[in-house]
């Protein structure tokens, strides 16, 4: 009822070389680690996500020393932090393995964790685990004391409904408001990129959230009570995971396609003030993680175009998607 096109006739931007800027030197750089968090027995880590305080690196990833194949059954969710200044001595905190316990249940799997600054003395950490259905929970760090809060269930709501953060609270938070989604019990993929929005009573930290092809933008003022925002309203073949940057009253989101229809992800945009999505472009895309950041009041967006190994940083042109 928007008169959006399919998402596959829409403009899709040339992968041409001079959208790759200073590749050789990006990729040189990245082959030199500042710190490596991983144990010596760690077989494989996913999904890093950190924060830097007073000159010390604070790091969630989750770990397995079972095997090198991404398998959540196998996870530990670990915090490690060092002074950049020292970066051979490691603080490792387990913070939780399958086969722990949570609300008297059994955890079954242990998937993606991010780290967030929620004041000066405050880190909050989250993370989704799986008893009888996923959920997403939270720790409290204190930078000063060093000590870990328990183990808590987030919420998710919209207006003033609001229920736990697990598949079957939002299943009744979305039927409530009339959002159509499908999604089973299945992995909550919160991403790990947070950008902050001042109305005239609050500031709100959005991100994306992926759940399969269940793609959306949510927010939070605090990283514990999360609310729906909204959806691309075109339609389209999203798979897992939507990120998003706010840039003034604009916020912009992309996400990957399931590769197997589309191998291209999108990029367009939502207005905060007017609630209104913008018209999509379309970029080359492998399936990889894809990223925001903003250097000298431009934005970026960095993508995987060919394959994992291969990195791409587009500046955005905020006047037009297209160029």
């Amino acid at each position: 009822d928007i008169g959006y096109e399919f998402l596959h006739e829409c403009h899709q931007i040339p992968d041409f070389l001079d959208n790759y800027i200073d590749y050789e030197k990006f990729g040189e750089e990245l082959k030199k680690h500042i710190v490596d968090f991983a144990k010596a027995d760690d077989t494989l880590v996913h999904v890093s996500s950190f924060v830097i305080v007073d000159n010390v690196v604070y790091c969630v990833f989750s770990a397995s020393k079972d095997t090198a194949v991404e398998d959540a059954t196998k996870y530990t969710s670990r915090l490690q932090y060092c002074d950049l200044d020292n970066p051979d001595k490691i603080t490792h905190i387990d913070l939780c393995s399958v086969g722990d316990t949570f609300n008297g249940e059994t955890v079954t799997a242990v998937c993606d964790s991010a780290i967030f600054q929620k004041n000066q003395r405050t880190l909050c950490i989250w993370h989704t685990l799986k008893t009888k259905e996923y959920q997403m929970v939270y720790y409290t760090f204190d930078i000063i004391t060093k000590e870990l809060s328990d183990r808590q269930l987030c919420t998710f709501g919209y207006g003033n409904m609001k229920k736990d953060f697990s598949i079957s609270g939002m299943e009744s938070v979305l039927d409530s408001i009339g959002v159509e989604h499908k999604f089973s019990n299945t992995d909550i993929c919160l991403m790990q990129k947070i950008t902050s929005y001042k109305t005239e009573d609050d500031i709100y930290y959005y991100t994306g959230l992926g759940l399969l092809n269940f793609c959306s933008v949510i927010r939070t003022k605090d990283f514990i009570n999360w609310e729906y925002v909204s959806k691309p309203p075109f339609l389209h073949n999203q798979f897992w995971e939507p990120i998003c940057y706010v840039k003034n009253d604009i916020l912009y989101y992309y996400c990957r396609q399931d590769h197997r229809s589309d191998r291209c992800g999108f990029l367009c945009t939502y207005n905060l003030k007017s609630n209104i999505w913008g018209y999509p472009v379309k970029i080359s895309d492998c399936q990889s993680r894809a990223d925001f950041f903003e250097y000298e009041n431009t934005l970026y967006l960095l993508h995987a175009p060919k394959d994992r190994d291969h990195l791409c940083i587009k500046r955005v042109d905020e006047r037009n998607l297209s160029l």
